[in-house]
């Protein structure tokens, strides 16, 4: 099957004919590996001399979705694509308004905006192009002028989420110069109806990633930014379709949020002290992700629930009230039903985030501890008494602190109490494993003392062969509350008295 184009002297008839043939004959296609350079080239000519002539919109809708079939395949647009074609489609979507250009149908600025976001993703010269011939302030301009959320509107925040990520030099332009975030944030504010069905939220998904990519390494708070947490929290507060709506919502409010670490004016504005409401929806967020995790083997965790955690942990450090409030839902005083099991073992908030700590994942266990850590007020004793020392044994050796003690950082105070219950049981804890273990049989009962002695040198010897083969490598905790490795099994009886370190105080 020959994929060659040939518009020239056609009809509109004939022209309306070979494309819907071209069409239908290379809708799955995503390369045209048949095709020579010099013949893409020509076809991209006869294309877009065919759209200037401007003979139909039918024409010209079939003429914009050849061109984005033609752009799935990357080799030899860079070639084969002129910047004239460029300034065409940006007049043709609507973004460009020329005083002689005709009104276009919205069926081809849909099609123009189509093809515009494939070739700035698949052509490199086309991307540099579209940096210096101000396409980012058409954008922009269409966006202040939004009045419906529907797909032609929602390619241009496609386009502008692209050019943003894709050319990270222009996000400094767009802040500076264009006030992007003003113009967003008020689009963002004129897409709020009360109501939120599954296309108004697939826009205000688009708006929130294009504030993503502007607000990526914030440095310093601005007045934009309070404004926009403003609006944020009228957006959380409108009355979701359904619980897929609200998800993908609250999922892309929370990746942007995660930009702000910070700016604590930002997130006071949008977690009022007295309103603890749009907190517990990113805690439920994070909760129903852990809960499909449980129940679904292949998710990306990562990418599931790694923006919830840093949010959750930024509130936490930088605002007391949310601490306090996400202290007593997630880690509230111990009752006697809690310590007969381990602490990540369950499905309460917090055997599902005590869980993480020993995930493989280690950007995922390192912001589980530290969230936890903040909500103890980073006290050892009381974070060793919610997840056990052994889950948060990575924690406490990265900060020095596997001897016990407390962190520096100045975190506010406030007091709880544990249950009577739990100070009843809380000398029969295994500090290890944070519960209560089961009655089991001394495996040393009976045995005379040289036997002991003799089943002691027995797993030495075993212990100092694993370290000589590399398998394990034992460590003693050294001054600095770190785990030093040891050079000879028998350094290991060093600090063996050290104090227990999960003795607590009063609860948080």
């Amino acid at each position: 099957m020959s994929s060659v184009l040939d518009l020239n002297g056609l009809t509109g008839e004939q022209l309306d004919s070979v494309l819907t043939s071209f069409i239908e004959q290379n809708s799955e296609r995503r390369e045209f590996s048949d095709l020579k350079d010099c013949e893409k080239k020509s076809i991209w000519k006869g294309l877009f001399e065919t759209i200037e002539r401007n003979i139909s919109d039918a024409v010209n809708e079939k003429c914009l979705i050849s061109c984005r079939l033609l752009s799935r395949d990357r080799k030899g647009l860079n070639e084969a694509v002129e910047d004239a074609y460029i300034d065409l489609l940006m007049k043709t979507s609507g973004l460009r308004n020329v005083s002689d250009s005709p009104p276009r149908a919205d069926r081809v600025k849909l099609e123009s905006k189509q093809v515009l976001s494939n070739l700035i993703h698949q052509s490199s010269t086309v991307l540099a192009y579209c940096t210096k011939n101000l396409l980012l302030s058409d954008i922009l301009g269409a966006i202040g002028a939004h009045k419906d959320v529907g797909e032609v509107e929602k390619l241009d925040l496609k386009l502008l989420f692209l050019l943003t990520a894709l050319c990270p030099e222009l996000r400094l332009e767009a802040n500076s110069n264009l006030r992007a975030l003003s113009v967003l944030n008020k689009a963002l504010k004129r897409s709020i109806k009360g109501a939120c069905d599954i296309d108004l939220a697939i826009y205000q998904k688009h708006l929130l990633q294009a504030l993503f990519n502007l607000t990526l390494h914030t440095e310093q708070e601005t007045p934009d930014l309070v404004e926009i947490a403003k609006t944020m929290k009228n957006v959380v507060e409108q009355n979701f379709e359904n619980e897929k709506v609200k998800s993908i919502v609250i999922g892309n409010i929370i990746n942007y949020l995660a930009n702000m670490d910070g700016c604590e004016e930002s997130m006071k504005a949008l977690f009022l002290h007295d309103d603890m409401k749009n907190v517990q929806n990113i805690l439920d967020f994070l909760l129903h992700r852990l809960q499909t995790l449980a129940e679904v083997e292949k998710v990306q965790l990562k990418e599931e629930i790694a923006p919830s955690l840093s949010v959750l942990w930024i509130m936490s450090k930088m605002i007391r009230d949310v601490r306090k409030y996400l202290k007593k839902t997630i880690l509230p005083p111990l009752t006697k039903e809690d310590i007969q099991v381990k602490p990540e073992e369950g499905t309460s908030a917090r055997n599902r985030i005590v869980a993480l700590l020993t995930n493989p994942d280690q950007e995922i266990s390192s912001m589980a501890a530290e969230f936890l850590f903040v909500l103890c007020k980073q006290r050892v004793d009381k974070l060793v008494k919610h997840s056990g020392y052994g889950n948060a044994a990575g924690l406490l050796a990265r900060k020095g602190l596997l001897a016990g003690g407390s962190s520096d950082a100045n975190v506010s105070s406030d007091e709880d109490s544990d249950t009577e219950e739990y100070k009843q049981e809380s000398e029969r804890i295994n500090p290890i494993t944070g519960r209560i273990e089961p009655e089991r049989k001394n495996p040393m009962e009976g045995m005379s003392e040289e036997q002991k002695e003799y089943e002691a040198m027995k797993m030495v010897n075993v212990i100092d062969k694993l370290m000589r083969a590399g398998v394990i490598k034992p460590a003693t905790i050294g001054e600095d509350g770190k785990p030093q490795a040891v050079e000879h099994v028998l350094q290991l009886q060093e600090g063996i008295n050290l104090e227990n370190p999960s003795s607590t105080n009063a609860e948080d």
